[in-house]
């Protein structure tokens, strides 16, 4: 989010370690101004549920035109200029992915949606939602008393969210790891794109099974501890 990436020390710290400039933009579908809307789906309305994924899916977008905007009209821009004037940035300067626990959860869809992405970084990531949602200590603290409104028997809760994946794989990995191996000959997405996963082993929010599953799907090799 914005706010991450303006008070974050770690980012600060991180961007000038490796000498990067540090984007970011709200992500629809996760940010602020979802909370209300998202809320009221959770509590009285689960038909609504597909607007979340679609809201994901223009954060896709809203991510890919930051970055062709960054490249084409904020060039010039004096927040990317040095002291002397000259440009910190080119058109052609690298874009990466760098996300962390949701961002590692939502990156891998968003990096492989991008045409501009072929790095990233994903930290604490896991696909699909379906699997992360129930083993989650955050269902367990608050989500499911909220969907208990809708839907009594666990079972029921069980089968539904199953259901309700299918709606939100286009806005996380899972619904776009199929394009790794049924992809358009004439597509460049997933073109030289390459990522690093960083398991958390035993977390409480991302369950373990999920990174294996999506480092499975993206093809990684385990790197042994050093």
């Amino acid at each position: 989010s914005r706010s991450e990436a303006i008070n974050s020390n770690f980012l600060r710290s991180f961007a000038e370690q490796h000498r990067a400039a540090v984007v970011a933009i709200d992500w629809a579908g996760m940010s602020s101004f979802d909370f209300a809307f998202v809320a009221k789906i959770l509590l009285s309305d689960l038909g609504k549920f597909r607007v979340v994924p679609d809201q994901l899916q223009q954060g896709f977008v809203n991510g890919a035109s930051l970055i062709w905007y960054l490249r084409n009209k904020l060039l010039n821009d004096e927040a990317f200029l040095g002291n002397s004037g000259q440009r910190l940035l080119e058109a052609d300067t690298p874009v990466h992915f760098y996300g962390i626990s949701q961002g590692g959860i939502l990156g891998s869809g968003y990096v492989l949606s991008s045409p501009f992405i072929k790095k990233a970084v994903l930290s604490v990531p896991g696909n699909p939602f379906a699997l992360i949602f129930t083993r989650s200590a955050n269902f367990y603290a608050g989500y499911i008393q909220a969907l208990s409104l809708q839907v009594v028997r666990l079972t029921h809760m069980r089968l539904i969210l199953t259901l309700l994946q299918q709606l939100w794989d286009v806005g996380e990995g899972a619904g776009w790891f199929s394009g790794l191996y049924y992809k358009d000959q004439e597509s460049e997405l997933f073109e030289g794109q390459r990522f690093l996963l960083q398991d958390a082993l035993g977390d409480a929010q991302v369950p373990t099974l999920a990174a294996q599953l999506t480092a499975r799907s993206l093809g990684c090799s385990t790197v042994r501890h050093q």
